[in-house]
């Protein structure tokens, strides 16, 4: 019944994320439920999506929930490499009492929420195509994360209706489950579409640079660097 049976899969050790990949975060709000945020990483050079970082904590205030976004996520983000902040949709929902929402709520702390999408079997799909080939990396620093992922289950079937199985997973200890959603929704089915082979290239960033996260023998060949190199580069 698990929803993802190759999550164990997707877990490495943490590695430094280098400046110029490009972050997005996923929140699900909560106050009996845990208020959780999850930071994304995009590798350019091989389409992989890296969660590096979350935030999760029940019965908190928004403000401290803000501080600690800030403080875990937002301030560590390299100017300009912010590709999107994304919120539970239901986020966008104004009170009857003073016709505010939750994201109203943040945005006075300085993170401004767009809705996410929340389909959730489309999302589920979405994310066991990055799973299944291999591009979804989540760091074992996010505990939660991997307590969920590994924990995420469809509802048990007996065998008389076994032909109508449910396709939504239970409704409990999945928040983030849906961030990891909410983040990967926004980006190509396809992800061979997240490589830039010329990232470095145009942002004048030497193969060495780019690659100072990975152990040694993992890295790429030194380039010489002469006049030609942006021939070689393409041919």
């Amino acid at each position: 019944g698990s929803v993802y049976p190759k999550f164990g899969q997707t877990i490495i050790p943490s590695i430094p994320i280098p400046d110029r990949w490009e972050r997005m975060t996923g929140t699900d709000f909560g106050l009996r439920d845990p208020t959780v945020a999850l930071a994304a990483a995009i590798d350019p050079r091989l389409g992989e999506v890296h969660i590096y970082t979350e935030h999760y904590q029940a019965e908190k205030s928004i403000k401290w929930h803000a501080e600690q976004m800030h403080a875990k996520i937002y301030s560590k983000i390299p100017t300009g490499r912010l590709r999107k902040v994304i919120g539970d949709p239901k986020g966008k929902a104004r009170s009857e009492k003073d016709m505010r929402s939750t994201f109203d709520y943040y945005a006075e702390y300085g993170i401004y929420f767009t809705p996410g999408i929340n389909k959730i079997e489309d999302g589920i799909q979405k994310v066991y195509t990055y799973m299944d080939s291999g591009r979804l990396k989540i760091h074992d620093c996010c505990v939660k994360t991997i307590w969920e992922g590994i924990n995420y289950k469809y509802p048990k079937q007996d065998l008389v209706s076994e032909k109508n199985a449910s396709e939504k997973p239970v409704d409990k200890d999945n928040h983030a489950m849906d961030c990891l959603r909410y983040i990967l929704a926004e980006l190509p089915d396809n992800p061979d579409m997240l490589i830039n082979q010329s990232f470095g290239l145009a942002l004048n960033v030497s193969r060495e640079t780019e690659q100072e996260h990975l152990p040694h023998a993992l890295r790429d060949e030194p380039v010489s660097n002469n006049n030609h190199d942006w021939y070689n580069y393409y041919y």
